[in-house]
């Protein structure tokens, strides 16, 4: 029996013991909701599926573990506060389809590389769209 994310406001928020979240690709999981895995400290890797449209506020926030994302092509937008200090968070991969990142959505990552597929004019040092780009080094567009 599977979990339906679409409706579970932070269904794992405080599982500080979880690493890893594959979400199977006949998942067909639309929305990533608000808090859903907010403080999984020990998180290392989230593998967003394909059907995501949206990613909610806080949504990944405090996952202290987590050291680089791809967002997919269909996501469309990242709310705020969504990674919200995840320190280590290093690298990202911006989906082709991303019009918006939620103010303050990457505030207290150190991000160094981003690459990215979308149509946001995203540069370095930049805190605009959410503070993606705020300590970046590399930003590669794709």
């Amino acid at each position: 029996m599977g979990v339906q994310l679409r409706s579970l406001t932070g269904a794992f928020a405080y599982c500080r013991s979880l690493t890893s979240v594959i979400f199977p690709s006949s998942s067909g999981v639309k929305t990533i909701p608000a808090r859903a895995f907010e403080y999984c400290s020990a998180l290392t890797q989230i593998s967003i599926p394909t059907s995501c449209t949206s990613i909610g506020d806080w949504a990944f926030s405090d996952c202290d573990s987590l050291t680089s994302i791809t967002i997919p092509d269909n996501v469309t937008s990242i709310g705020m506060y969504a990674f919200y200090h995840c320190i280590e968070l290093s690298e990202i991969t911006l989906g082709r389809k991303l019009s918006s990142i939620g103010d303050c959505a990457f505030v207290f990552c150190h991000v160094q590389t981003i690459y990215n597929r979308s149509s946001l004019p995203i540069t370095k040092g930049s805190r605009d769209y959410g503070h993606v780009a705020e300590y970046a080094t590399n930003v590669v567009k794709m």
